[in-house]
């Protein structure tokens, strides 16, 4: 059974529903997490690459920061407390920023996002293994002779 979040309606898409905002759904069967930005760009993450999710709340409102195996996603918002509970079920299907002007539509505590940032992390430099200095002036011998 598909469980969606906010009444949403049978499409289980953004708008699909009576209410005129909504910023995530809940898919327990979800395979991928798709994050959607205002200016229409999106990006789908393996639910597999999903590393850990960081849940804070602020006088300002919440903050949710997401791992991925390769990018960071930061989310801010109200109420996104719901929205990590489900990740901790691996179970979001979809999650999208709104407008400022639109937030004062959604109902009082339903989730809202806000702002939604993603970043691709860096490569960290290859550790090598730690390498043995080998010159002439420090090699020895059978019995510890410096040859």
């Amino acid at each position: 059974m598909i469980r969606t979040n906010q009444s949403e309606g049978k499409s289980g898409e953004p708008g699909g529903g009576k209410r005129g905002v909504v910023c995530w759904n809940e898919d327990p069967q979800a395979q991928a997490l798709r994050i959607e930005l205002n200016n229409g760009s999106f990006f789908v993450f393996p639910l597999s690459h999903f590393l850990s999710a960081e849940f804070a709340r602020a006088h300002d409102g919440d903050s949710l920061n997401l791992a991925f195996s390769t990018h960071e996603v930061r989310i801010h918002g109200r109420h996104l407390r719901e929205v990590a509970l489900a990740l901790q079920k691996l179970a979001v299907e979809w999650i999208r920023e709104i407008p400022q002007k639109y937030a004062a539509l959604a109902d009082t505590n339903a989730a809202v996002v806000l702002s939604i940032e993603v970043a691709a992390i860096a490569e960290a430099p290859l550790v090598n293994e730690r390498r043995h200095d080998i010159t002439p002036s420090n090699m020895t011998g059978d019995c510890g002779r410096r040859i």
